[in-house]
């Protein structure tokens, strides 16, 4: 299936990719590779034949000229991984890998079946070549690299291997411009969902606070409600199991917070209600977790629910962020926040062209 620019333009990404996923049924295997898939270890004679066989796979991918051929040579160079053990799956990511992160740079077609190839290995190998599918123009690249990298959580065990993730997803999230690929980004971002006491929650922490602050100079906090919500959930989870207080991710969330405080006081409808909510309760669980002092604090989004009083609003934001010469709860130590959270950022930056589109 071919993904159209309007598909893509009106939030179909996730939808597509499935359909993409659901088209890639079992083929038969390669006969060479097929045999080496189901043995537990292989020779270094074995891993050379797996590396060998591979690479003619990917050639004969490369050469398809019609979506039904790049389909069929897809899904013969992923058969054998259904019956892969540890050892062949292991070679097939190393050859793969390398030898698809180039085709990730070209255009729309070979960079989707790389990133689909990539995305049916699931192994560490290929990490490299995943985090650099987040840089892509293309945004069903760059889901389907998210999505890959939440899939392996469990195997990124290494503090080098899932920091090497957290980064590529912090890094593209700063950037992105599709809602899917945003919400895939923040899931893949969410460690401590699938793993609990997480050993890099304060790298996600930081990567977290990093994105909401860029998204904040853009303008663009608060564009994606649903999106949102993901981040504040993952948000909560990586605050509370960080050893260290996360500053990045407490300044980040006060932007946020901020940000949806002043859109109440515009529209008194409590409209923003439910968003002030689970923003709120995310920074006061963090600020809970690390030194306390939140738990007396007015409730911005109680104020919202009710008659939204641009004056209860104020002082439940002096209260946090404090104002003028009144110090809030964010100014004293451990966060040490300016007065006022005025953001470096003032200035709001246009986001930067990134191409959402096929292979228009």
């Amino acid at each position: 299936m071919i993904l159209t620019r309007h598909m893509i333009r009106a939030g179909l990404v996730a939808g597509c990719i499935s359909m993409i996923f659901a088209g890639q049924a079992a083929a038969q295997a390669p006969a060479d590779l097929g045999e080496l898939a189901s043995k537990q270890s292989l020779s270094a004679d074995e891993r050379k034949a797996v590396a060998e066989g591979v690479l003619r796979e990917i050639e004969q991918l490369k050469g398809a000229e019609t979506e039904k051929a790049r389909l069929s040579a897809r899904q013969k160079l992923i058969a054998p991984l259904s019956q892969a053990g540890d050892s062949f799956r292991e070679a097939f990511a190393a050859a793969a890998g390398s030898e698809l992160a180039a085709s990730l740079k070209l255009q729309f077609e070979p960079a989707l079946d790389a990133m689909l190839v990539l995305a049916a290995i699931e192994h560490p190998a290929t990490l490299g070549a995943i985090s650099d599918a987040m840089a892509s123009r293309y945004a069903a690249v760059r889901y389907l690299a998210a999505r890959s990298l939440r899939a392996m959580h469990a195997k990124l065990k290494t503090q080098l291997q899932y920091r090497t993730a957290i980064n590529a997803l912090s890094d593209a999230g700063e950037h992105e411009t599709d809602p899917a690929t945003l919400r895939m980004i923040y899931q893949a971002l969410d460690f401590s969902e699938t793993q609990k006491q997480f050993a890099g929650a304060g790298d996600v922490a930081d990567a977290l606070g990093k994105i909401m602050k860029a998204r904040l100079a853009m303008g663009s906090s608060g564009a994606d409600a649903v999106a949102d919500s993901v981040a504040y959930q993952a948000a909560q989870r990586a605050g509370n199991e960080a050893k260290a207080p996360p500053v990045q991710l407490v300044e980040g969330l006060a932007g946020s917070l901020l940000e949806l405080a002043r859109a109440a006081m515009s529209d008194r409808s409590g409209g923003r209600a439910e968003e002030i909510a689970e923003c709120e309760t995310a920074l006061t669980q963090i600020l809970e977790k690390h030194g306390g002092g939140a738990a007396n604090l007015p409730r911005l989004a109680e104020v919202a629910r009710g008659d939204g009083d641009p004056k209860k609003i104020d002082a439940a934001l002096t209260a946090l962020i404090g104002s003028g010469s009144a110090k809030g709860l964010l100014n004293k130590a451990p966060w040490n926040l300016p007065v006022g959270l005025p953001r470096a950022q003032a200035e709001k930056k246009a986001p930067p062209a990134a191409e959402t589109s096929d292979n228009g």
